[in-house]
Protein backbone atom coordinates (compact mmCIF):
# COMPACT_ATOMS: atom_id res chain seq x y z
CA UNK A 1 0.00 0.00 0.00
CA UNK A 2 0.95 3.44 -0.23
CA UNK A 3 1.70 4.04 3.38
CA UNK A 4 2.35 8.10 4.41
CA UNK A 5 1.99 8.35 8.18
CA UNK A 6 -0.35 11.61 9.94
CA UNK A 7 2.21 13.59 11.80
CA UNK A 8 1.40 15.70 14.97
CA UNK A 9 3.78 18.81 15.36
CA UNK A 10 4.74 19.84 18.75
CA UNK A 11 1.94 23.03 18.54
CA UNK A 12 -0.43 20.02 18.14
CA UNK A 13 -1.02 20.48 14.49
CA UNK A 14 -1.13 17.32 12.16
CA UNK A 15 -0.72 17.14 8.70
CA UNK A 16 -1.09 13.69 6.16
CA UNK A 17 -2.39 12.50 3.31
CA UNK A 18 -5.17 12.78 1.45
CA UNK A 19 -6.67 9.30 1.72
CA UNK A 20 -7.97 9.26 -1.72
CA UNK A 21 -4.76 9.54 -2.70
CA UNK A 22 -2.71 7.16 0.14
CA UNK A 23 -3.29 5.31 3.07
CA UNK A 24 -2.87 7.11 6.84
CA UNK A 25 -0.89 5.41 9.31
CA UNK A 26 -0.34 1.75 8.94
CA UNK A 27 -2.78 -1.57 8.47
CA UNK A 28 -2.43 -1.80 12.23
CA UNK A 29 -2.35 1.87 13.55
CA UNK A 30 -4.06 3.86 11.13
CA UNK A 31 -6.97 6.05 10.32
CA UNK A 32 -7.17 4.39 6.25
CA UNK A 33 -7.72 4.49 2.87
CA UNK A 34 -10.10 5.54 0.26
CA UNK A 35 -11.31 3.17 -2.64
CA UNK A 36 -9.15 4.97 -5.20
CA UNK A 37 -5.53 4.60 -3.38
CA UNK A 38 -6.83 1.01 -2.39
CA UNK A 39 -7.72 -0.10 -6.41
CA UNK A 40 -4.02 1.40 -7.03
CA UNK A 41 -2.93 -0.85 -4.13
CA UNK A 42 -4.60 -3.85 -5.53
CA UNK A 43 -3.72 -3.30 -8.80
CA UNK A 44 0.02 -3.52 -7.96
CA UNK A 45 -0.82 -6.78 -6.07
CA UNK A 46 -2.39 -8.12 -9.02
CA UNK A 47 0.12 -7.24 -11.60
CA UNK A 48 2.78 -8.76 -9.21
CA UNK A 49 1.05 -11.78 -9.19
CA UNK A 50 0.76 -11.86 -12.88
CA UNK A 51 -3.15 -11.63 -12.49
CA UNK A 52 -5.38 -10.56 -15.25
CA UNK A 53 -7.45 -9.36 -12.57
CA UNK A 54 -7.81 -5.62 -12.26
CA UNK A 55 -9.31 -3.16 -9.65
CA UNK A 56 -11.82 -0.57 -10.96
CA UNK A 57 -12.89 2.24 -8.66
CA UNK A 58 -16.77 2.21 -8.56
CA UNK A 59 -17.57 5.60 -7.31
CA UNK A 60 -21.03 7.16 -6.94
CA UNK A 61 -23.20 3.63 -7.89
CA UNK A 62 -26.29 2.96 -6.18
CA UNK A 63 -25.53 -0.18 -4.17
CA UNK A 64 -28.74 -1.93 -5.91
CA UNK A 65 -27.12 -1.39 -9.00
CA UNK A 66 -23.79 -2.59 -7.46
CA UNK A 67 -25.80 -5.89 -6.84
CA UNK A 68 -27.62 -6.35 -9.89
CA UNK A 69 -24.26 -5.94 -11.71
CA UNK A 70 -21.90 -7.74 -9.59
CA UNK A 71 -23.13 -9.24 -6.76
CA UNK A 72 -26.31 -11.43 -8.43
CA UNK A 73 -23.14 -12.26 -11.19
CA UNK A 74 -21.39 -13.81 -7.95
CA UNK A 75 -18.24 -11.14 -8.39
CA UNK A 76 -18.19 -9.42 -4.27
CA UNK A 77 -17.82 -5.45 -3.67
CA UNK A 78 -15.60 -3.72 -1.42
CA UNK A 79 -17.90 -0.56 -0.31
CA UNK A 80 -16.94 1.76 2.53
CA UNK A 81 -19.51 2.62 5.12
CA UNK A 82 -18.42 2.19 8.94
CA UNK A 83 -17.85 -0.14 11.46
CA UNK A 84 -21.41 -1.67 12.91
CA UNK A 85 -22.63 1.26 10.86
CA UNK A 86 -22.11 3.50 13.76
CA UNK A 87 -22.70 7.10 12.83
CA UNK A 88 -19.92 8.69 11.51
CA UNK A 89 -18.38 11.95 13.26
CA UNK A 90 -15.05 13.93 12.47
CA UNK A 91 -12.82 12.46 14.72
CA UNK A 92 -9.15 13.56 13.29
CA UNK A 93 -8.23 16.65 11.06
CA UNK A 94 -4.98 17.26 9.56
CA UNK A 95 -3.48 19.44 6.21
CA UNK A 96 -2.91 17.38 3.63
CA UNK A 97 1.14 17.29 2.71
CA UNK A 98 0.30 14.47 0.15
CA UNK A 99 -1.90 13.99 -2.86
CA UNK A 100 -1.68 11.80 -6.06
CA UNK A 101 -3.80 11.85 -9.12
CA UNK A 102 -6.42 10.69 -7.43
CA UNK A 103 -7.18 13.75 -4.72
CA UNK A 104 -9.88 15.44 -3.62
CA UNK A 105 -8.18 18.05 -2.00
CA UNK A 106 -4.95 20.12 -2.36
CA UNK A 107 -1.44 19.95 -0.72
CA UNK A 108 -2.23 22.56 2.54
CA UNK A 109 -6.47 21.64 2.57
CA UNK A 110 -8.12 20.21 5.46
CA UNK A 111 -8.91 17.13 5.80
CA UNK A 112 -11.53 15.58 7.93
CA UNK A 113 -11.11 11.68 8.83
CA UNK A 114 -14.19 10.41 10.01
CA UNK A 115 -14.39 7.85 13.15
CA UNK A 116 -15.94 4.25 12.18
CA UNK A 117 -15.01 4.02 8.47
CA UNK A 118 -14.93 0.34 7.71
CA UNK A 119 -13.98 -1.34 4.27
CA UNK A 120 -16.50 -4.57 3.90
CA UNK A 121 -16.92 -6.79 1.43
CA UNK A 122 -20.71 -6.93 -0.33
CA UNK A 123 -21.62 -10.82 -1.16
CA UNK A 124 -25.08 -10.52 -1.23
CA UNK A 125 -28.58 -8.89 -0.24
CA UNK A 126 -32.10 -9.49 0.40
CA UNK A 127 -35.43 -7.93 0.83
CA UNK A 128 -34.74 -5.97 3.83
CA UNK A 129 -30.56 -6.43 4.24
CA UNK A 130 -27.46 -6.83 2.70
CA UNK A 131 -24.71 -9.26 3.70
CA UNK A 132 -20.80 -8.46 4.01
CA UNK A 133 -18.01 -10.38 4.63
CA UNK A 134 -16.75 -7.89 7.35
CA UNK A 135 -13.45 -8.31 8.62
CA UNK A 136 -14.54 -5.83 11.79
CA UNK A 137 -17.48 -9.20 13.23
CA UNK A 138 -14.47 -11.53 11.94
CA UNK A 139 -17.97 -13.05 10.24
CA UNK A 140 -20.45 -12.50 7.75
CA UNK A 141 -22.56 -9.40 9.15
CA UNK A 142 -25.63 -7.96 7.60
CA UNK A 143 -27.17 -4.90 8.24
CA UNK A 144 -30.87 -3.58 6.80
CA UNK A 145 -30.49 -1.51 3.46
CA UNK A 146 -31.64 1.69 4.46
CA UNK A 147 -29.01 1.93 7.42
CA UNK A 148 -26.45 0.30 4.97
CA UNK A 149 -27.03 2.95 2.01
CA UNK A 150 -27.27 5.82 4.40
CA UNK A 151 -23.67 5.09 5.78
CA UNK A 152 -22.25 4.26 2.64
CA UNK A 153 -23.03 7.80 1.15
CA UNK A 154 -21.89 9.71 4.42
CA UNK A 155 -18.12 7.52 3.28
CA UNK A 156 -18.82 9.16 -0.13
CA UNK A 157 -20.49 5.77 -2.07
CA UNK A 158 -17.33 4.40 -2.68
CA UNK A 159 -16.26 1.09 -3.82
CA UNK A 160 -14.16 -1.14 -5.93
CA UNK A 161 -14.65 -4.44 -7.78
CA UNK A 162 -12.47 -6.52 -8.95
CA UNK A 163 -13.10 -8.51 -12.52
Amino acid sequence: MDIHYVFEDEDGNMTGPDLYSGFAGTAYAGWGVYAPSMAKSMNQYLKDKKSDQKAYNAENIPLETLCEEYIDKDIPVMIWATTNMDEPYVFSTWTVNYVDENAKTKLGDTFNWYAHEHCLVLIGYDENEYYFDDSAAGAVSHFKKELVNERYQQLGAQSIVVK
